[in-house]
């Protein structure tokens, strides 16, 4: 088998965010290329140089477990940075259209209002301490305590749960500031655009999560890493 065999055959085992994909397909072909030369400069033909460089890096499944650990940790953490930023811009997006509104037609705004505003704030704040946590647990965080890459799942579910709850809110809250006149449906209009393809963006992000692979916890235990999904 060749480098570029190899390689391409990794490739195509690995799911995950594309860039850092493109990172570690480069960076296992350079220590391919490295080996192989130094092969070669020690004396060995050119097929036994390319057995020894790929055999000293590991077999296209070993080296696919570890490479697809951190691969599936990255999309976790990747996809709670984005619920991090992208739910309490929503917030602020919907709370502009609130304050937004003419003064006389506020008025008119049932109490309930506030209530949703106050449901949509816990959601934002909610996902922000996620992407927190996650983005320290699968950085600094990772040094001190094993991450388990089950986490990626979870970070999905929950992305699933708040897309779904603020949603929910939105609706209910353009149903009621629609109460307050035709005064406040364009800028209602413009900004229920905009959070949808800010919630299409996060919800792509969640689904990769929701879809990445995991490994087997019996095949870790064990010793050996096989990849689930």
């Amino acid at each position: 088998m060749t480098v570029e065999a190899y390689i391409a055959a990794l490739e195509r085992a690995l799911r995950g965010p594309a860039r850092l994909k493109a990172d570690l397909m480069a960076e296992a072909r350079d220590s391919l290329i490295d080996a192989y030369e130094a092969y070669r400069q020690a004396g060995l033909d050119e097929q036994e140089a390319r057995r020894r460089a790929i055999a000293e890096f590991g077999d296209v499944e070993t080296v696919r477990a570890a490479y697809q650990q951190e691969l599936t940790l990255a999309q976790g953490r990747r996809t709670a940075v984005l619920m991090g930023v992208a739910m309490p811009a929503q917030l602020l997006m919907w709370d502009a259209a609130w304050w937004l509104l003419p003064e006389e037609r506020l008025t008119t705004l049932p109490p309930s209002a506030a209530m949703v505003e106050s449901s949509i704030d816990v959601v934002a704040i909610l996902a922000s301490a996620i992407g927190a946590i996650t983005l320290l647990l699968t950085g600094p965080g990772s040094r001190m305590l094993p991450v388990p890459v089950s986490l990626t799942r979870w970070v999905g579910r929950f992305g699933l749960a708040v897309l779904a709850a603020t949603a929910v809110f939105c609706m209910t809250l353009m149903g009621l500031e629609g109460e307050a006149g035709p005064a406040g449906w364009p800028l209602i209009a413009v900004l229920s655009g905009v959070s949808t393809v800010v919630s299409g963006g996060v919800l792509v992000s969640v689904w990769r999560c929701l879809r990445a692979p995991v490994p087997d916890a019996s095949a870790t235990d064990s010793g050996r890493v096989e990849i689930a999904g």
